[in-house]
């Protein structure tokens, strides 16, 4: 099914910048994903594209370019993750030193929510606040914690933390309130390497715990 931008979203214009939001119609579009395939489509008129979980903000070669953007046909067939990756976490105290919060505060043992996070697909919504610190997406309401009151003055690169609505993945090292539970086993971020990050926008990512193979 296709659709002219113009007719998916809102929009409102600022110099060369774009920023949309979906319309009540289109409400069930993913936003990252929809970035996505903005900016692999290569449109001529359009520079660099980003988003986060709600809005879009595109940026225009010019903007008396806007019109050629909003008639931009979209295959919202084609709006969806493409593969998923799985990342095997260390969850050993030494890399999740907060589990007796976390088992307070949701009522489970640690073991049992472990089991229900290897269980979830959780997709890479957005990159922000950190380099390559990572948004996932998918976490149950009742296996939500807030993040601390009191941030800690370093989590380690690497980490797998909870907070609010999110699951996170940090980057690099960095203060930050957000509660760890666990280690990915290899580094997500290389700025050695041109892609710099393993992963992308829309992916569908498993955990898996390091000690069930």
């Amino acid at each position: 099914m296709f659709r002219s931008l113009g007719d998916i979203m809102d929009i409102q214009l600022f110099d060369q910048f774009v920023f949309g939001r979906t319309k009540a119609d289109y409400e069930y579009i993913d936003i990252p994903l929809l970035a996505q395939h903005l900016y692999k489509a290569q449109i001529d008129c359009l520079v660099d594209c980003h988003a986060t979980n709600a809005e879009i903000c595109i940026q225009l070669t010019t903007a008396s370019r806007l019109r050629e953007l909003l008639e931009t046909q979209i295959d919202l067939a084609n709006i969806h993750a493409s593969y998923q990756e799985k990342i095997i976490i260390n969850f050993d105290p030494d890399h999740g030193t907060e589990w007796d919060h976390i088992e307070a505060h949701i009522k489970i043992t640690k073991q049992q929510y472990i089991d229900l996070l290897e269980r979830i697909d959780f997709r890479l919504s957005m990159y922000g606040f950190l380099p390559g610190f990572c948004y996932l997406t998918g976490l149950p309401t009742s296996m939500q914690i807030p993040r601390s009151s009191k941030p800690k003055r370093k989590i380690k690169a690497n980490t797998l933390a909870l907070g609010g609505e999110y699951i996170g993945i940090y980057g690099i090292h960095s203060p930050g309130g957000w509660v760890e539970i666990g280690k990915c086993d290899h580094a997500l971020l290389d700025f050695s390497n041109q892609q710099i990050h393993s992963l992308s926008i829309g992916q569908i990512i498993n955990f898996k715990s390091i000690h069930h193979g």
